[in-house]
């Protein structure tokens, strides 16, 4: 047992113990009465303090309560609402019941209950305010209005409202609204959001045009616009303010217009079911006595229209049913709040706003391997639905996509054009195989949106055409046309008449088979000018109205088709194709651009698309507004083309050929798109059946080496006209070559004796080069001096008119040949030919030739339509050289003897205003005279002007061919660099 001492130490013990505890847990030692005392005082304080603390927690959380609950007063402080739920009703107006007895909510300022006015918005939701005509400019009414609309716009979800207001003479806080949503930050919907008329005829276009497009939409399961925002919420709601009043002060009031508020008013119509909400001022009663029977059926019907309906004097302010009403109203300085408020409510529309449609949101996930009739290439969204353009080979059972073929898309710069342009063709080569779709790409303005694509590796880009000039264009149609053409033959052999029936037989028989092209030219109006819309108009409307069986379609993009002669499309192609795009363009733009009037009417929508949103149409009623698929150029590099690359890897050997480079073509260059160089080209040249080829380059438009033919069936000869140096002896070298390796018989003649500066040697020219280094007497390829000009066109007139008298005592067909040739490098630096120098054949009589002052005969030119002077005997002559020449190259073809005459500085001299339709080959690298004789010359001018290397060497010339032309880039020999110097004295020893 324990002693007592023991239970004294032991109660000590808990008393210590419990005393320590006390000190470190409320920092207070008891160890007196008066400790214990002192600590009973200061718990009764703490309680104290403790419950008035609840108490104002409490009167807070009421405040906080009262705040939330609606209220009519619109503050600073209000939170902005960050919702997607659509709203059912709006409190409008409350309506004083009784004094409040509960002293909490007399302690945080609150006296009276209210009873709330709430519109229904799903089910009516318009609201009238009646005013005597004299009191109609109340300041007090635009403060409610500007109240009702502020809330308005923050009840639906941000962005899905817009405000129109209906107001002749503006008020300045209807002004000061608008403004402070259009601030330089605020994005392209916040913009939109205040919209101010002067016209009651602006609400036609809500009737004819938004409505129209919104009511397409509605179905039975989809009534109105509430149940269509459940999966498209590409639709604003609309609020509509008429501030005038009904009446004007004349007590006059248009029955149509009425007539056209009364149906959109109306609930359960097309606008109530379209999104289309009221708030009107009425001040038809002080009018009561003017109006005429039908106008007040029109008002009477809109009053009923609207379910809540205020009244307002000057003297009781609002009130309803005899009650005054506290509506919603503003607190504080109004001008402030406005701004202020408007621009919060900008800055969280600009945050929520989705700028653009992802790629991913639209491409097609799988391959589609049997192609039909129809190919649909999706390009963006209209609402939540993927949006496709429909283009057509034939025509699918009448059907309006069966019809179309092709788009032209008009927008102003920065709408979005470049957007579509991207859209369409990623998503094709997403959604089809390179064996199945190919793009050609041109671009008439700096290579914009083409130029993205040079460096894709996408196999299903055949063809980029980037930094053309106005010149190109002829040039880039004709080879449309050419494969056109080339389909429509292969077609005819196989007897049918389209590419679907055609590739069926092509895949059973193992023929070529032909994909789909899509032939997308971005700012096509760039090429109509005044000197070549017309060429251009007919050769673009005889494509467009055959390619549809061809399986080719246009997508042409233009700003407009109002400009300049632009205007000449609508007649070449908009006939043939029913698919159009409208981006945003001003008002007046869709119908001078020849657009229908789906488009007409939708003016005002079109001139206040945000950037990349559309209206897109493929035939008759199919318009709805898209919103265009984007994709960002870091996307483009870094993702997209590695995704169609890797999905397509067995296509990997195709690469798109890239138009327009004016790189040096040397003779080791290689080929675009397939395997080889130049050299090889040239090796590998033959001769078929009496046709002698030449290699001069490539052919800048096809990409592939440039052919010229010599045959006795056409005119061969060739002028190669302009004074770069290296480029026309280059030329003649590369015909030497070429000819070489055919076994025909070629004389050379070279009139430039000067060399070349490369850097800093001065070496032979090509040409020079070539004849230097040629073969001897036994080849048959032979060098002359200067001065034996005069005997070699002795022998080849003599031939000539040899060969002339067989032809006419042949019996039927003419008879063939051996070809002959002469080339000449700088035919005026041969003195014989300058002087015209007189050869005659044994036995003619001499004379002297007449002459123009300075010793230079012309009495007879190559391009004139005369023939040598007759009447001398069978194989006799007496001519100039001049005149020789120019019989030959003008018909010696007939009997297979062709000339190839390089031809320095400006010729006018020999030749004066006189037509070239009969020189089939003329090449082109400086700007002479010359175009003016040649059929279509604003082309030619166009091009040589647009050939020039900036000073530096030429390196692309121009090649005409009766009606037709091309830029060539000729094979530039450089004799200073090791490895082109073997490779052509490679090519000479062969």
């Amino acid at each position: 047992m324990f002693s007592a001492l023991d239970q004294i130490r032991q109660a000590q013990g808990k008393y210590d113990s419990l005393k320590a505890a006390f000190l470190q847990k409320y920092n207070f030692s008891v160890d007196s009465v008066r400790a214990l005392n002192q600590i009973i005082l200061t718990s009764i304080r703490k309680t104290q303090a403790k419950a008035q603390g609840d108490v104002e927690r409490i009167k807070d959380q009421a405040k906080e309560l009262a705040a939330a609950e609606y209220t009519t007063e619109l503050r600073q402080t209000d939170p902005i609402a960050t919702g997607n739920t659509l709203p059912t009703e709006l409190l409008v107006a409350r309506v004083p019941v009784q004094n409040v007895s509960m002293p909490i909510m007399r302690d945080i300022g609150i006296t009276n209950t209210y009873q709330n006015i709430l519109t229904d918005l799903r089910n009516q939701g318009n609201v009238m305010v009646f005013s005597d005509f004299e009191h109609i400019e109340d300041r007090r009414i635009d403060e409610f209005i500007i109240a009702y609309v502020l809330r308005f716009i923050e009840t639906f979800p941000l962005g899905t409202v817009n405000v129109h207001i209906f107001d002749q003479n503006t008020n300045y806080l209807y002004k000061r609204l608008n403004n402070s949503f259009q601030s330089e930050n605020s994005g392209e919907i916040a913009k939109k959001i205040i919209q101010i008329h002067t016209a009651y005829s602006d609400l036609d276009t809500f009737r004819d045009v938004n409505c129209e497009d919104i009511f397409r939409k509605t179905s039975v399961a989809r009534p109105d616009l509430y149940a269509i925002y459940e999966d498209d919420r590409s639709d604003p709601f609309n609020l509509i303010i008429l501030r005038d009043g009904l009446v004007d002060g004349s007590g006059y009031a248009s029955a149509e217009v009425l007539d056209t508020i009364n149906s959109l008013t109306k609930p359960g119509e097309i606008g109530h079911k379209c999104g289309l909400r009221f708030l009107i001022v009425d001040n038809s009663a002080s009018f009561e006595k003017n109006l005429t029977a039908s106008n007040k059926h029109y008002l009477s019907s809109i009053q009923q229209n609207c379910a809540l309906r205020i009244q307002f004097n000057d003297k009781t302010g609002f009130s309803l049913n005899g009650k005054s009403v506290d509506v919603l109203h503003i607190s504080g300085n109004l001008d402030a709040f406005v701004q202020e408020r408007s621009l919060a409510l900008a800055n969280a529309i600009n945050s929520r706003e989705k700028s653009y449609i992802t790629l991913d949101e639209v491409s097609a996930n799988e391959t589609v391997n049997q192609l039909g009739n129809i190919m649909y290439i999706p390009v963006g969204k209209s609402g939540g639905n993927v949006v496709e353009l429909p283009l057509s080979c034939r025509d699918e059972d009448g059907t309006v996509a069966g019809q179309c073929i092709g788009y032209i898309a008009i927008g102003q710069s920065g709408s979005g054009k470049s957007s579509f342009f991207h859209s369409l063709v990623l998503n094709g080569c997403m959604k089809y195989s390179p064996k199945d779709l190919q793009f050609w790409l041109l671009d008439f303005k700096n290579g914009g949106a083409s130029s993205k694509y040079s460096d894709c590796g996408i196999p299903h880009i055949k063809i980029i055409a980037e930094n053309n000039k106005i010149d190109d264009a002829l040039c880039l149609f004709q080879m449309v046309l050419e494969e056109m053409e080339r389909r429509s033959t292969a077609f005819n052999r196989c007897f049918t008449d389209n590419i679907i029936e055609y590739n069926r037989k092509a895949v059973a028989e193992g023929l070529e088979y032909f994909p789909r092209i899509v032939i997308a030219i971005d700012e096509v109006q760039e090429i109509f000018r005044e000197d070549n819309a017309s060429v251009l108009q007919k050769l673009i409307s005889s494509i467009s109205t055959r390619m549809r069986s061809a399986g080719m379609h246009f997508v042409m993009v233009a700003q407009n088709l109002s400009e300049g002669k632009s205007y000449m499309l609508k007649d070449a192609f908009m006939p043939s194709a029913t698919g159009r795009i409208c981006f945003r363009v001003s008002q007046d733009i869709p119908r001078d651009s020849g657009f229908e009037d789906d488009f007409i009417q939708r003016k005002q929508e079109i001139s206040e698309l945000k950037t990349g949103e559309a209206y897109v149409s493929y035939g008759k009623d199919t318009i709805k507004k898209v919103k265009m698929a984007f994709v960002s150029p870091q996307d483009m590099n870094d993702k997209v083309f590695a995704d169609i690359r890797n999905k397509y890897s067995e296509y990997s050997y195709l690469r798109p050929r890239v138009i327009g480079s004016k790189a040096r073509l040397s003779i080791t260059s290689a080929r675009q798109g397939v395997r080889g160089t130049y050299q090889d080209v040239l090796n590998g040249i033959k001769s078929q059946n009496g046709v002698y080829e030449a290699v001069l380059g490539e052919d800048v438009y096809r990409m592939s080496p440039f052919h010229i033919q010599f045959s006795q069936y056409e005119n061969s000869s060739v002028l190669l006209l302009g004074s770069d140096k290296q480029m026309a002896s280059s030329l003649c070298a590369s015909v030497a070559l070429s000819l070489m390796r055919q076994n025909v018989q070629v004389h050379l003649f070279n009139g430039d004796r000067t060399r070349i500066s490369e850097g800093y040697e001065f070496v032979p020219h090509p040409f020079m080069y070539l004849c230097q280094n040629i073969g001897g007497s036994g080849s048959n390829m032979q060098t002359h001096r200067l001065d034996q000009l005069k005997d070699v066109l002795k022998e080849m007139y003599s031939e000539y008119l040899s060969r002339q008298a067989i032809v006419q005592k042949a019996d039927d067909e003419d008879p063939t040949f051996p070809a002959i040739i002469l080339i000449v490098n700088d035919l005026f630096g041969i003195e014989s030919f300058i002087s015209n120098e007189i050869i005659e054949s044994n036995g003619v009589e001499k004379a002297t030739p007449a002459s123009r002052p300075g010793g230079f005969n012309f009495d007879y030119d190559i391009f004139s339509d005369q023939s040598p002077a007759s009447g001398q005997v069978e194989g006799q002559f007496r001519e100039g050289i001049q005149n020789i020449v120019s019989t030959i190259v003008k018909n010696g073809y007939r009997y297979n003897l062709h000339m190839v005459l390089a031809i320095k500085g400006d010729p006018s001299i020999w030749r004066t205003g006189r037509s070239v339709t009969n020189i089939n080959n003329i090449m082109l690298f400086n700007d002479t005279e010359y175009a003016d004789q040649i059929e279509n010359s604003y082309y030619l001018k166009e091009m040589l002007k647009n050939i020039s290397n900036d000073g530096e060497p030429e390196t692309v010339a121009v090649w005409a061919s009766r009606k037709s032309f091309s830029k060539v880039r000729p094979v530039i020999y450089k004799i200073s660099d090791p490895q082109e110097r073997e490779a052509l004295q490679s090519l000479i020893t062969v």
